[in-house]
């Protein structure tokens, strides 16, 4: 997905979505197994930690582009149908 024509919320969801499905494309190696290990300890499931990984990527996305995270919810599909 070539994300610079998308708008905040396609960013949002691109970010969340592909480091939850696929977190080796976000996340080195090593980041990966501290992350999975500290999943496995607090019983949790690594999704939780990934989604969260997810927004943090999509913030600093959005900040170095300029674009405010307001901007999410203008164009989400959910609030404005």
């Amino acid at each position: 997905m070539e994300i610079s024509d998308k708008n905040a919320y396609d960013i949002q969801q691109f970010c969340i979505e592909g480091v939850s499905v696929e977190p080796e494309k976000f996340i080195d190696s090593a980041g990966l197994t501290t992350i999975k290990n500290y999943a496995f300890k607090q019983g949790n499931p690594l999704q939780l930690y990934t989604r969260m990984i997810g927004v943090i990527i999509r913030d600093k996305y959005l900040k170095i582009k300029g674009i405010s995270i307001d901007e999410i919810d203008k164009h989400d599909p959910a609030i404005n149908v």
